[in-house]
C-alpha cells in the first residue's frame, strides 16, 4: 500500500497525518523489497513507536499493518 494511502487512513481515524511512521516502517523496503514487512511489521515494533513518539503513533503503525495486512489478502482474491 501506498504512503498517500496510509496517511489518508491516519487522517480519517486520527485526524492528522503521521509520515515518520510509515516511513520507519517500510524502512526495509529499501533492501528486502516486496519481503519487506518481516521487519517492523509487527505489534512489537508498534508498542517501541508508541513508547517513542506517543500514542497516537501506535494506533498509526497499528492501522499501516492493517492495512496492509488488507491489501495483501484483496490482492491474493483477484488472483
Amino acid at each position: 500500500m501506498r504512503h498517500k494511502q496510509h496517511r489518508a487512513i491516519d487522517r480519517a481515524f486520527l485526524g492528522r497525518e503521521h509520515p515518520l511512521i510509515h516511513i520507519i516502517k517500510d524502512y526495509p523496503y529499501k533492501f528486502l523489497g516486496k519481503r519487506h514487512r518481516i521487519l517492523f511489521h509487527d505489534h512489537e515494533t508498534n508498542l517501541i513507536l508508541g513508547l517513542l513518539l506517543g500514542p497516537e503513533a501506535f494506533i498509526s503503525a497499528e492501522l499501516h499493518d492493517f492495512a496492509d495486512r488488507f491489501d495483501s489478502k484483496m490482492k491474493r482474491r483477484r488472483r
